[in-house]
């Protein structure tokens, strides 16, 4: 599945807000759980900084939730698309996540024995010290607006990442 264009300056105004609704149409064709923001409270954190820190969370909730094979396991992965907001003043990531249906089933011991918002919690805070993660159940259609709100005006820079990015094939 492609994604409308990030990452390009040479977009009109017309374009960009063409490309936030084309982006917001491919969200809605999942089933996310969770909406997830990801601060550093620190305001001199970089872009690479949190990009990094975005990239190591990703490989340590996986590795939880799908085991120690979890790279050679794409399909059981942690489905989740991030927005990077304020990344000038106060940079953290609103996330849209979704667990893979079969891998609940048949790991339910163990999500019954976990608090899975806890524990993405734990790993947050190991990697960025001082950092928050607030997991919250996904509701609504108003998390796609909300995540996607700034979304036209970041399109020059590379402020959206997903679990494809990760994924080695």
């Amino acid at each position: 599945m492609s994604y409308p264009p990030h990452g390009t300056s040479s977009l009109k105004a017309d374009d960009r807000y063409r490309a936030v609704k084309e982006m917001r149409e491919r969200l809605r064709r999942h089933h996310f759980d969770y909406f997830i923001t990801l601060t550093a409270n620190d305001p001199t954190a970089s872009y690479d900084k949190m990009k990094r820190a975005l990239k190591n969370w990703d490989a340590r909730v996986n590795r939880l939730i799908v085991g120690s094979n979890w790279q050679e396991r794409p399909d059981e992965r942690l489905l989740w698309f991030a927005f990077l907001e304020k990344a000038d003043s106060n940079p953290h990531w609103h996330l849209l996540a979704e667990m893979d249906p079969d891998l609940i089933v048949r790991r339910q011991a163990f999500f019954d024995s976990i608090d899975i918002s806890l524990e993405m919690d734990r790993i947050w805070s190991h990697l960025v010290p001082g950092g928050t993660c607030d997991v919250q159940p996904f509701r609504d259609e108003g998390a796609i607006q909300y995540v996607t709100k700034d979304y036209h005006r970041a399109m020059d820079r590379d402020h959206f990442a997903s679990h494809l990015d990760y994924i080695r094939v």
